[in-house]
């Protein structure tokens, strides 16, 4: 049963971001530097600009911030039943926390998303997901410079379900950013080892300014746009060709692939709603309608795609996030083995 289930999240993680933040640092703290929503609607007037567009700059410029992620899904596969769990920001999936030098910490939890699973579809007797799979579904990475120290914590069995990859020294290991493979960014580590993108909220606000340009004002602080597949991409540091795993660009996939997958990509779209507190981004919602995915792939799939024709498959997305200042991350010191090699042994057999 778990072959079946941890595909399952590996694919929703496509539309997932994995970050995250430490629940030690900066709890109580508040944005001091920030205007209020009247200074800010003052200041973005003077500006000749929206107070979205001016919250998101502050939020581009941020050198210390927190992020964290909670996600909801609802899947109908036709005549193969049904997978729903509701978005919970109680329980978030991933975290992040960058402190002014640049030091990150990052925390991948699947357990949220693999719970709801268990109980929408009845396995594991409605118990918890990290008991049922076998141990805890978390992993934690803490960036400073050009080394990354990587605790696998409960991603460990599943990495030794990697076909030909050879394991890792120690649940706890680094690893040399400057050795991985070309364009290889930080963030890229994480997402290699979980199948999940590790977004940059600051490079989020900066696509997201643009994209939601238009926004429409809900309220005096709540803003709703939408945006379409290759922005949202572009907001969780990512490009339509990325998406599709190695395949290739969808232009140059041969015949009915590429036309297919051109034909979602153009059908996806993405709602958003912004809400500003005290002067800034506080919350993003992002509601993703991916059943023009299902529709393609059942009508390619002829007579066996019948089995889920008619189904649906629509995801949300709630990130809070945070300016900082206060936010101090401590990185674990110890004489930990180098994971380098095995790490890219791992992305070789990708």
């Amino acid at each position: 049963m778990k072959h079946r289930i941890l595909p399952v999240a590996a694919g929703a993680a496509l539309v997932l971001a994995a970050c995250g933040s430490s629940p030690e640092s900066g709890e109580d703290a508040t944005d001091v530097t920030l205007p209020d929503a009247d200074e800010l609607i003052e200041d973005a007037e003077a500006l000749g600009v929206t107070p979205l567009a001016l919250a998101f700059d502050q939020a581009a410029d941020a050198s210390s911030y927190r992020a964290e992620i909670a996600m909801g899904m609802s899947m109908s596969f036709g005549e193969l039943g049904a997978i729903e769990f509701a978005a919970d920001p109680a329980t978030p999936m991933s975290y992040i926390e960058v402190d002014a030098e640049g030091e990150q910490y990052t925390l991948v939890d699947l357990a949220p998303m693999m719970n709801g699973m268990l109980a929408s579809s009845g396995l594991g007797d409605g118990g918890d997901a990290t008991e049922f799979l076998g141990g805890d579904l978390a992993m934690e990475t803490w960036l400073s410079g050009t080394t990354i120290t990587i605790d696998v914590g409960g991603f460990a069995p599943m990495l030794q379900q990697v076909p030909g990859a050879t394991p890792f020294p120690a649940e706890v290991f680094t690893v040399d950013i400057a050795r991985l493979a070309a364009g290889l960014e930080a963030p890229q580590v994480a997402a290699a080892i979980t199948g999940q993108a590790a977004p940059d909220p600051v490079e989020m606000a900066t696509v997201l300014r643009d994209a939601l340009a238009d926004a429409e004002s809900v309220d005096d602080d709540r803003y709703a746009g939408t945006l379409t597949l290759q922005e949202y991409s572009a907001a969780f540091g990512q490009d339509l060709d990325s998406l599709l795993g190695g395949l290739g660009p969808a232009a140059e996939l041969p015949g009915a692939d590429g036309a297919a997958l051109q034909q979602i990509f153009d059908e996806i779209t993405v709602d958003v709603e912004v809400s500003l507190v005290d002067g800034a981004v506080d919350t993003l919602r992002f509601d993703l309608d991916m059943t023009p995915m299902i529709d393609t792939l059942a009508a390619e799939a002829g007579a066996e795609g019948q089995l889920v024709a008619g189904g649906t498959f629509d995801v949300t997305m709630l990130m809070d996030f945070d300016l900082d200042p206060s936010i101090d991350v401590i990185v674990p010191d110890g004489d930990f083995p180098d994971g380098t090699d095995q790490f890219l042994d791992l992305l070789a057999q990708g």
